[in-house]
């Protein structure tokens, strides 16, 4: 039960990082005008770096380390590509829109992150993690 509560905080702190995401994006590409490719990138990592500290602080009830940093952003990294290789899957076996695509991903790639985010970066003992 521990760890479920750990989980939900894990979302929460996406649902967080998600409309900090969107209003960073919308403010700097639709109000700034800046280019794609670079505003995607920096956004990008300073939204992994945030959720790093949040999901150190809040979810797991860790300190925060140069080490545990590196690993967090492997993570993500890597599940940047099974996010990108489920889309490709998704989109052999669904006939729906891109969005509803991005939708069918939420779940799995969130769950995978959560995993391997408590395995290589949070792996302290449950019982620390939600005191």
């Amino acid at each position: 039960m521990k760890e479920l509560y750990a989980f939900f905080r894990y979302v929460g702190v996406g649902v967080v990082m998600l409309i900090f995401s969107l209003l960073s994006f919308y403010i700097t590409l639709e109000v700034y005008q800046l280019p794609l490719y670079p505003t995607y990138i920096v956004t990008y990592f300073i939204a992994i770096f945030i959720s790093y500290v949040l999901n150190s602080k809040f979810t797991f009830k860790k300190e925060q380390s140069k080490e545990d940093a590196f690993k967090y952003y492997l993570v993500y990294g890597l599940g940047m590509i099974i996010g990108i290789s489920l889309l490709k899957l998704f989109s052999y076996l669904f006939d729906v829109s891109n969005f509803v695509l991005v939708l069918l991903i939420l779940v799995p790639r969130t769950l995978i992150t959560y995993i391997l985010s408590r395995i290589f970066v949070f792996n302290n003992n449950l019982q620390n993690s939600t005191k």
